[in-house]
């Protein structure tokens, strides 16, 4: 995903969102005759759903491919619109939100993108970029993705994974439980 000029960019149907691949994936689906579609979800939206995307692969006769997955992870990029005050909004009017929009500085700390893995919504590691106006991932799965508004008092943010404060300051906690004896060494020497 590094180089921009060995992938493949597909345009999803908002005009504004894209997925890209790698060259070996493209040329994997175009081998297969397999097609790559991005489709805006709209009865999805609302609430705490600012936009939702399907992202599908479709064999030669427009049938969906269900579960496929990316020989190398994708890049899924949910893009978004700012407004002349300066707040961004899904291109969509009149839709209803549990809340204010946040304005385009204010975007990286209240979108997330969550994927459906067929049971429920997970929350995935997404990273703003307000220059290009879009929400990113990476992944290798096909699905019903959507771009939430997250709330300002969840400490995690925009995180995965839960912050947790640790005494060696590395993220990771040294356990030790109290049934553990622990022994002096004896230094054994051996001669022959």
């Amino acid at each position: 995903m590094s180089d921009p000029e060995s992938s493949k960019f597909v345009l999803m149907d908002d005009g504004v969102s894209c997925i890209q691949l790698t060259s070996e994936d493209y040329e994997f689906m175009e081998q297969q005759k397999i097609h790559l579609t991005g489709a805006r979800i709209y009865e999805q939206e609302g609430g705490k759903v600012f936009k939702a995307m399907d992202v599908q692969m479709l064999d030669s006769n427009g049938n969906k491919l269900n579960s496929h997955v990316f020989k190398k992870p994708v890049k899924i990029s949910i893009g978004y619109l700012v407004d002349e005050r300066g707040n961004v909004y899904s291109g969509r009017h009149a839709m209803m939100f549990d809340r204010a929009l946040p304005s385009a500085s204010e975007a990286p700390n209240e979108f997330s993108i969550y994927w459906n893995n067929g049971g429920r919504w997970l929350k995935l590691g997404t990273e703003v970029d307000t220059l290009s106006k879009s929400a990113n991932v990476k992944t290798r799965n096909t699905g019903s993705y959507q771009l939430r508004l997250v709330n300002q008092a969840d400490i995690q943010q925009n995180s995965v994974f839960p912050k947790t404060i640790t005494p060696n300051g590395v993220g990771s906690m040294i356990l030790l439980s109290s049934s553990l004896k622990i022994r002096p060494m004896r230094v054994v020497r051996n001669y022959l």
